[in-house]
Parts: structure tokens; C-alpha cells; sequence
């Protein structure tokens, strides 16, 4: 479903009406901790653009234009980019798709019944079954356009890190810096 495949996507264009492509905008802006998302997001305009898709790149502040839009629910017709989120999925539903004043990625009436089924069950195995679920749903109707994945890396000098036991990026930037080890002899570890 969501393979690169530019004459299946110019196919699909016509199909929807838009033989000629369109235009689109997306926001270009720094992130911390990632700042290979400038290159990606100027990588998937070329992209776009073989397929008749101009993407207009406007440079934007994350904190100060892209989530007071988000939260206003004023982003439609942008794409933008983000790390991938490792969290827990029950987190991820709350913070891109459930609850008042926050910025929605994507939501449905059908979704916020499945989250209310969620909230009632305590069997772990009914809540994991609801969980793929919910997660199959959010997939199926294309919740967000897969065109990369941006994986988190960590280096550290083992002159002066013993252990950094790193689960990824938890959702705002790399973090879990009080599992650092470090280390404490002259020779490095």
C-alpha cells in the first residue's frame, strides 16, 4: 500500500482528477535532535515533483508556527516532518488523536470510539487486541504518509560514557539521559 511506485502514483493523479499534479506547501524547520529533517523534507520535494506534486518548502519555527497551527487546527494542506515516535501506542493515541486543545494528526468518529472501547477493558490481552486494532485502522486510512523513516543515533565517547542504555527518542527529543553510566577511570572503558 504504501511502496515508491511513481507511475502507479501519476496513475492514481489522474484517477483522483489531478492529471497535471498540483501544488502543495510544506513547512521546513528545525527539530532537535533531528537535523536531518531540513534535507529530507527538501529530498521529498524532488520526489513529489517527478510525480507532477509542486511542494512549496516555507521555513517555519516549530514551536512558534507549526504547533500553535496544529493546535488550532489551521495545517490543513501542509506536510511536515518529524522523528519517528517510540512511544507507547495508548501515549501516541493521546497526544496525535484523542483530547481537546491539543494538535490532532487524525481523527475520526470511528477512532474515538475504538479509544473509549480501549478505555473500558483491563484484560491485557482484549486491550492488545483492541491496540492492533486501533493501530490497523490508524494504517489503513493513512493516518500519515510513510515517505521516510528518520532513525535516532547516538554516539558517545567511550572515554567518557561507560553505558547509555537508549530506548529512542521518547517524543520530544533524545532523552533518558539519567541512564547514562559514567565512566570513572583513567583508561577508557
Amino acid at each position: 500500500m504504501y511502496g515508491y511506485d511513481p507511475q502507479a502514483a501519476k496513475r492514481l493523479l489522474t484517477e483522483a482528477g489531478y492529471p497535471k499534479g498540483f501544488k502543495a506547501k510544506a513547512w521546513l524547520f528545525p527539530f532537535a535532535g533531528a537535523p536531518e529533517l531540513i534535507p529530507v523534507m527538501e529530498a521529498i520535494q524532488v520526489q513529489l515533483r517527478e510525480i507532477g506534486v509542486e511542494l512549496a518548502l516555507e521555513e517555519a519555527d516549530w514551536s512558534a508556527t507549526v504547533r500553535p497551527k496544529l493546535r488550532e487546527r489551521k495545517a490543513s494542506g501542509y506536510l511536515w516532518a518529524l522523528p519517528p515516535s517510540k512511544k507507547a501506542v495508548e501515549a501516541q493515541l493521546q497526544t496525535f488523536n484523542m483530547g481537546k486543545g491539543l494538535p490532532h494528526i487524525f481523527e475520526t468518529d470511528d477512532l474515538y470510539k475504538m479509544w473509549e472501547d480501549l478505555l473500558q477493558i483491563a484484560d491485557p490481552k482484549a486491550m492488545d487486541a483492541q491496540l492492533r486494532k486501533i493501530g490497523n485502522y490508524k494504517f489503513d486510512h493513512f493516518e500519515t504518509i510513510p515517505l521516510f523513516e528518520v532513525g535516532i543515533e547516538v554516539l558517545a565517547d567511550p572515554k567518557i560514557v561507560q553505558d547509555w542504555r537508549f530506548p529512542g527518542w521518547d517524543g520530544g527529543d533524545i532523552g533518558h539521559t539519567w541512564l547514562i553510566r559514567a565512566c570513572k577511570q583513567e583508561k577508557p572503558c
